[in-house]
């Protein structure tokens, strides 16, 4: 159901994509393409944008990278109808970056979720997410860009609920860059931005996280066959049910993620997603602000949790590195409390290393656990290393180790190795 490559312009005829549906259905349409010249990091080269229109009538926007940036384009159309479609694809001039003036589409793939389909309720609930103007009408195509859609799914006294949590390139405000990479292990934005409770979705069932990452219940409307209508309004990834804007896009939902991966997982499973990340980077926050480093100087660990005992007892992390031929360790926290990890769930962190390091040159990770707070003092907390990443020159992300580690059982005021080069197993260090 592929069709032709085909380069758009302003003016140019558009990307024709017929389709039929033998039953009405939640459509997935996949988009390939890129913008030809967009360059993520050049000021006024970022991206190229087309308009999806579906019979004639506006669908929806698409933020296309250059051709560099190998992204994924999964879109949902909303429910449509039995019988023939049009999607029509077309150049967006206007909200397209001044020095990017054509994209080319090489592919579009329909994929019909009939209403009865396990899948068709959670990417019907999607949310269509409007596009930010706090400044100009083409931020969301330049900076805080949506990415990656994924789901977690909770049960609580039998009644389940989904929720959906968006991946932006990064955030104008909110955690500074040396925050984001020592306590949270990334330089995008990862917010929870909608939540629902399929069994209560026509009463309370329905909420959404707003300025001051507030719990607010939904009151707005639905688009495009029921997806409900959430308006970016902040520059750190928060969202409102009041929308202002005319640009929208409806990504569906990647994976449902396990609760025992952190949310940077998602990341790890599209590692194109660093590329757009430390891009950004790199064009608005380094040029002001070098003393973090390049996001391509660190090492990115993700981390599983386990049961922390006694249950009201919080713990502090921070993790370390050493590298062959290095007798001193590498900690993420820098030495600073307020960048360690206070939390029950699985988290992320990053360390910071010499550039050109591979992983080779890797030798140990370890753990560190600190009490916060006066439960702390004599707890102790099961954990496991989910993954470790590099970045490569293209900003890709490349897999130190991805296959989860053992268990391993850290107590208050230790350090414990979680992997060894050497070995590729954990061993004790006091610390």
């Amino acid at each position: 159901m592929a069709a032709s490559p085909h380069r758009l312009r302003r003016g140019s005829p558009p990307y024709i994509h017929r389709f039929r549906l033998p039953v009405a259905a939640e459509v997935q349409c996949s988009v390939q393409g890129y913008a030809r010249g967009a360059r993520w990091e050049v000021p006024g080269a970022e991206s190229g944008v087309v308009t999806l229109q579906v019979d004639g009538r506006y669908n929806q926007d698409l933020v296309l990278f250059g051709d560099g940036i190998h992204a994924e384009y999964p879109r949902l159309l909303g429910c449509l109808p039995a019988g023939a479609h049009v999607l029509s694809i077309d150049f967006n001039d206007a909200l397209s970056a001044p020095r990017v003036s054509d994209a080319d589409i090489t592919a579009a793939a329909i994929s019909p979720i009939p209403g009865r389909d396990r899948d068709a309720s959670v990417l019907r609930r999607a949310p269509a997410i409007y596009w930010r103007d706090l400044s100009d009408p083409r931020e969301t195509a330049m900076t805080d860009t949506p990415l990656v859609l994924f789901t977690r799914t909770t049960s609580a006294e039998g009644r389940r609920s989904i929720e959906y949590h968006l991946v932006s390139s990064h955030e104008d405000e909110g955690t500074p860059l040396l925050g984001l990479l020592a306590k949270w292990g990334h330089t995008t934005d990862i917010e929870w931005i909608y939540r629902v409770t399929p069994a209560d979705e026509t009463g309370p069932g329905r909420w959404f996280q707003g300025p001051g990452h507030r719990t607010n219940r939904f009151r707005g409307k639905t688009v495009l066959g029921g997806h409900p209508a959430l308006q970016l309004t902040t520059r750190h990834g928060m969202v409102t049910d009041r929308i202002t804007g005319r640009v929208r896009s409806i990504l569906p939902p990647a994976i449902d993620l396990p609760h025992d991966e952190p949310r940077e997982a998602t990341m790890t499973r599209f590692p194109w997603t660093y590329q757009v990340s430390v891009r950004e980077v790199r064009r608005q926050v380094l040029p002001l602000i070098p003393s973090p480093g390049d996001p391509r100087e660190y090492l990115y660990l993700q981390f599983r949790p386990g049961p922390i005992r006694p249950r009201k007892a919080r713990l502090a992390f921070e993790a370390g590195v050493r590298l062959r031929g290095e007798a001193d360790w590498r900690w993420s926290s820098l030495g600073a409390a307020l960048l360690c990890f206070a939390g029950h769930e699985a988290w992320s962190t990053a360390v910071r290393i010499p550039i050109r390091t591979r992983a080779s040159d890797i030798e140990v990770i370890a753990l560190r656990a600190e009490p916060a707070g006066s439960f702390g003092r004599r707890c102790t907390v099961r954990t496991a290393l989910f993954a470790a990443l590099l970045l490569d020159q293209h900003d890709r992300a490349t897999a130190v180790l991805r296959a989860p580690g053992p268990w391993v059982e850290i107590a208050a005021g230790t350090t414990q190795i979680l992997w060894n080069a050497a070995t590729g197993r954990v061993g004790a260090s006091s610390g």
